[in-house]
């Protein structure tokens, strides 16, 4: 058995490979641990490669382990799990320090009523400004924009020009963000998703096909 680690974005993962009596290669997680099985005498050149390809596929399956072990007093945030407190308090309020969101709320504030309009606001404070900040890259301005819990899409740009973009985008990767918001921008050129509208994605984000492909997997049905 050999360990190894491999980089992806900014998560460095430990994983094993098992040289073994076998004609192909495979792969799994078991029990959080990235477990590789490879034929003994293939060529190393040939397995590191194999593994760098299935980058996209390993974070996915890396977050679905996670997102597993998920507890109730944890949320995404920002591509990272973060840690919740509840505090009964006069007002509703909440403060973010040391990885660690504080919610205070008054008594007879349900918990999840108090997690729900934390997790409202704290999406228009942190997706907004990446919003503004894309517009003011590739020049575009809808008439209006909103943030929405949303079921099917991550971001909607309408024929009279207003956007709407999916709360939801506070649990992902800041650069999937970005994407979004650039994405949902160049409908205001282009209602369709043409190559055209690709195109004009591209000379903004030369890297979007691998921004796009962000997606944490619970939302893999969102679009």
């Amino acid at each position: 058995m050999v360990i190894k680690y491999l980089k992806i974005n900014d998560l460095v993962l430990e994983y094993t490979i098992h040289f073994e009596t076998r004609r192909s290669l495979s792969m799994r997680f078991r029990d959080e641990q990235l477990v590789v099985k490879a034929p003994l005498n293939i060529p190393l050149k040939l397995l590191d490669d194999w593994i760098e390809s299935k980058k996209d596929w390993i974070l996915r399956q890396y977050r679905v382990q996670q997102t597993l072990n998920l507890n109730e007093d944890e949320m995404w945030f920002l591509n990272k799990k973060i840690k919740l407190e509840y505090h009964e308090a006069v007002r509703f309020a909440y403060t973010l320090s040391d990885g660690i969101i504080h919610v205070y709320h008054p008594k007879r504030m349900l918990e999840q009523n108090a997690y729900l309009r934390m997790r409202m606001d704290l999406a228009e404070k942190m997706i907004l400004p990446i919003y503004y900040a894309m517009v003011d890259h590739t020049g575009l301005q809808a008439k209006s924009v909103s943030i929405k819990s949303m079921k099917r899409s991550w971001g909607r740009c309408d024929s009279k020009q207003h956007i709407r973009l999916n709360e939801r985008l506070i649990e992902c990767d800041p650069r999937f963000i970005e994407y979004v918001c650039v994405h949902e921008l160049m409908h205001l050129k282009h209602m369709n998703h043409s190559k055209q509208f690709y195109a004009s994605i591209e000379k903004i984000l030369p890297d979007y096909q691998k921004r796009r492909r962000m997606t944490p997997y619970q939302y893999a049905y969102l679009t």
